[in-house]
């Protein structure tokens, strides 16, 4: 074995560590939020091979889906989305699962979603709304989703969006957008999409700090580290369960201005 594939197993190896003392389970569906920069710095491995190496250690676990955001929030103002060739707009891990590991995207205009085991091609939900009953996030919801963060200062969901649409919170709105969906190469169809926006006039932002806060006292959300790189594990029920009762005694629990 070379002197870069015993390093490169010993990371795989660590990560598989600290996700089992997370309680990472075999079958599960996982949604990846990850940051690569310290990961690169600590191992001098390149983008790709840090995103492989994660990629790695999580199919020890053998995963329905491996799902990872490629949001590309430059539909709003463009009207246009390519499955195939518009970039992801979260970042680098993200765009490298985009170009070199990814069997499916879904046709999410706004929130597509990566799938590294092609799993999401089986599924039906709505691809023309973003969050709430019907979508992609409930499905997530019925199979108690793993939300996991890896290389980030704080926690970071996008299935937050889904805790709040189903809960109508009142600084947010359904605002309808129409565009174009291309597919493959120059197929394309029209498409009325409907997402549920922050309301940018009240000024309102998600408070991470409180949100975590509340999760943590609540004893769902598990953190750890590998070479002083942050993780943490929490399932989309349980983050549900946690947050729905206190939205229902205070519908701006979740933000700040």
């Amino acid at each position: 074995m070379s002197k870069f594939k015993k390093k490169y197993q010993h990371f795989v190896e660590l990560f598989i560590d600290e996700f089992c003392k997370l309680g990472v389970e075999n079958n599960r569906v996982i949604m990846l939020h990850v940051g690569l920069k310290d990961l690169v710095k600590y191992t001098n491995f390149t983008y790709r091979e840090c995103t492989e190496l994660i990629l790695d250690a999580l199919k020890s676990f053998s995963p329905k889906a491996i799902l990872v955001p490629s949001f590309t929030y430059s539909f709003v103002k463009s009207g246009v989305f390519h499955n195939l060739f518009s970039k992801s707009e979260l970042g680098r891990f993200s765009e490298e699962v985009r170009i070199s590991f990814s069997r499916y995207r879904s046709q999410d205009p706004i929130f597509s979603v990566l799938d590294v085991n092609n799993w999401l091609s089986m599924q039906k939900f709505n691809e023309n709304k973003a969050f709430g009953h019907e979508t992609l996030w409930s499905i997530l919801d019925r199979e108690d989703c793993l939300i996991i963060n890896i290389g980030l200062k704080h926690l970071i969901s996008a299935h937050i969006h889904h805790i709040e649409a189903i809960n109508h919170v009142p600084y947010r709105k359904n605002i309808v957008k129409f565009g174009v969906k291309y597919t493959e190469n120059l197929e394309y169809q029209s498409v009325k999409y409907s997402f549920f926006a922050r309301n940018l006039d009240e000024g309102y932002t998600l408070d991470w700090d409180t949100i975590e806060a509340i999760l943590n006292k609540s004893g769902v959300l598990f953190k750890s580290k590998v070479i002083d790189i942050n993780l943490s594990v929490l399932s989309t029920q349980s983050m549900c369960n946690t947050i729905t009762p206190l939205l229902n005694k205070d519908k701006f629990i979740l933000v700040k201005k």
